[in-house]
């Protein structure tokens, strides 16, 4: 019986231990899974400022994309513009030419 109680005093011993060891393991497992949960948290919220800076830059490229627009219809109306000071200019010095010549006319006769 002696025998019997030491054997099962040991077995006793070993179960708790046992015991012990699984719940530190859980411990552990929970600790684990917690940290994952953690992780895959900071990784998606990184993950949606990545794809807000994403989305900003988009932004900024379209208007940058409507600037260079507007940019290139000013340069256009400003070649009308001085093609038509161009014109303009020669039509005035056409005019003045032709002024001149009828005053030369006048002060001959």
């Amino acid at each position: 019986r002696a025998a019997r109680k030491r054997e099962l005093g040991d077995f006793t011993k070993i179960a708790q231990l046992a015991k012990i060891e699984v719940q530190v393991s859980g411990d552990r497992m929970c600790n684990l899974v917690e940290s994952m949960n953690v992780l895959n948290t900071i990784s998606a919220d990184k993950n949606k400022n990545v794809m807000d800076h994403v989305g900003n830059l988009l932004d900024e490229k379209a208007e940058t994309r409507k600037l260079l627009e507007q940019i290139a219809a000013a340069a256009k109306t400003e070649i009308v513009l001085l093609d038509k000071i161009e014109r303009l200019e020669k039509t005035i010095s056409g005019l003045l030419a032709a002024s001149k010549d009828r005053e030369g006319d006048r002060t001959d006769s």
